[in-house]
């Protein structure tokens, strides 16, 4: 039986830290995402990268590697917080769940959800529109992110649902900077300790080229007004903001 895991970030989250932090305490070693399904090492550790875009490729991926996977995870980017592959009505069902897994043998194990500041988050997606660093999986067409309404609404739905403990979750900054919480993290989701601590643990290319003042990131960037005008007229989003513990920068929306 598959032990399963689903985890969702919004992109420039830093959840691919995050997701190799937990990787390497798990099997000594860390996902390069260069390929939709990787195995980790030769232990039947799995990792199904971007899930949720271009299904029928991850369907089949798996299905062809069942008898091999042991543990899998399962990453969902840029996906609001009720987005899940698999029907599993006993734990959790959302509206694109894909019947076809339902011949798969899973044991259901948790959802996680990676969340970063609110204006840190958007800043990263802005500047890396603006110097197009990521390109679309085998193409040379630039990734890019949204920075409007859709982000809003993704950031503030796996906000509520971290709040009201419908999924379990770590923040980017508890991670960096909080060294009891991400392994309390670590042992209530997963039964493991934290080995390595961050030394080493490698996450994607920064949308600004260099890893220093990373939590002042809304510093270094000038948003489109369109966008400044949805956050000022969003009052549950300051709400929700406060509510997770992060402040909400009104300098940065003038």
């Amino acid at each position: 039986m598959i032990q399963l895991y689903e985890m969702m970030g919004a992109c420039r989250s830093g959840h691919h830290l995050i997701m190799n932090w937990i990787i390497k305490n798990q099997t000594g070693l860390q996902n390069k995402w260069n390929y939709k399904l990787t195995v980790i090492g030769d232990s039947g550790f799995y990792f199904l990268s971007e899930a949720n875009k271009d299904l029928v490729s991850g369907f089949n991926l798996l299905v062809d590697n069942q008898s091999k996977i042991k543990t899998l995870f399962v990453g969902y980017e840029d996906t609001k917080s009720d987005y899940t592959m698999f029907r599993q009505d006993e734990k959790f069902y959302g509206p694109y769940s894909f019947d076809r897994f339902e011949n798969l043998n899973f044991n259901y194990k948790n959802r996680i959800c990676f969340i970063r500041d609110f204006f840190n988050t958007l800043s990263s997606r802005v500047k890396s529109n603006e110097e197009k660093f990521f390109k679309v999986f085998g193409t040379d067409e630039p990734m890019l992110f949204d920075v409007g309404q859709y982000f809003v609404d993704m950031w503030k739905s796996h906000a509520i649902a971290c709040l009201d403990n419908k999924i379990s979750y770590l923040k980017f900054e508890d991670l960096l900077n909080n060294k009891e919480v991400r392994e309390n993290f670590l042992w209530d989701n997963f039964g493991i300790k934290d080995i390595f601590g961050m030394k080493g643990v490698n996450g994607t290319k920064s949308s600004f080229g260099e890893t220093k003042h990373i939590n002042k990131r809304y510093e270094m960037i000038q948003l489109p007004e369109e966008t400044k005008q949805i956050v000022r007229q969003d009052i549950e989003l300051r709400e929700l903001i406060g509510a997770m513990g992060y402040e909400y920068k009104t300098e940065i929306l003038l």
